[in-house]
């Protein structure tokens, strides 16, 4: 992770087909970031929040690509893939962040059989992958 002037840039380095995108998709599910629907002509829109669906970034406006809270980018395939967010976006949702933080470890402490997180990220990104 690396903070650059006005972003936090994030990369996935994981090996094998899909590996880093599931890591990326991964690491947006626990700290409450939704993931857009991907698209081959540019990078794929993050939202903190619960968002049902966040379009394709050729289907987005130029504002609502402005409105983006970050980017997912890279070689979804075969790695690596990198996810920058926005520091003010960042600043206005870190008690989601820290939320999510708190929650996974409850959760984890009463079952410890429960699957990974990222097993169930998977599960839960899979209708917008």
């Amino acid at each position: 992770m690396e903070i650059i002037g006005e972003i936090m840039r994030i990369e996935f380095t994981q090996q094998g087909t899909f590996q880093a995108m599931y890591a990326a998709q991964a690491w947006c599910a626990e700290n409450g970031l939704s993931v857009g629907q991907s698209c081959a002509t540019g990078p794929t829109g993050l939202l903190f929040g619960n968002y049902e669906w966040i379009a394709k970034w050729k289907n987005l406006t130029h504002q609502e690509q402005l409105d983006l809270h970050g980017t997912m980018s890279g070689d979804l395939r075969e790695g690596p893939v990198v996810i920058v967010l926005k520091n003010e976006a960042l600043e206005a949702n870190r008690a989601i962040m820290q939320a999510r933080v708190v929650s996974d470890y409850s959760e984890r402490s009463k079952n410890c059989c429960a699957p990974s997180k990222h097993q169930i990220a998977r599960k839960s990104l899979c209708h917008i992958s």
